[in-house]
């Protein structure tokens, strides 16, 4: 397999954990509406929690709220540009925490 959806909704790597992103997956396979791809037989999730406890937005009380996330980065200025090439901050704390993956 080539990973799993983590807690976070971020994908996991066996090899390099939440330190990839992907933005498209393209395949072949034919899916009606209801089905189901596995993305990987082997857990990548260590379920240490870690992404749940550090979380400074408390965005896992029901799961993981993507809107709760994105608020808690709102009001930390994430969507500011900021020097003189206009770069965007990011949290980043369950990635970086992240034990998922072999490095």
């Amino acid at each position: 397999g080539f990973g799993e959806i983590g807690k976070n909704a971020f994908y996991l790597h066996p090899e390099w954990g939440a330190k990839v992103h992907l933005r498209v997956l393209a395949s072949e396979i034919e899916c009606t509406f209801l089905c189901s791809i596995q993305l990987n037989t082997n857990k990548v999730c260590m379920d240490c929690g870690k992404c749940i406890s550090d979380c400074p937005a408390n965005a896992f009380e029901n799961g993981f709220d993507g809107l709760k996330c994105r608020e808690f980065r709102q009001k930390q200025g994430e969507y500011i540009p900021f020097g003189e090439s206009g770069l965007l901050r990011y949290c980043k704390k369950c990635i970086t925490i992240c034990k998922a993956g072999k490095k």
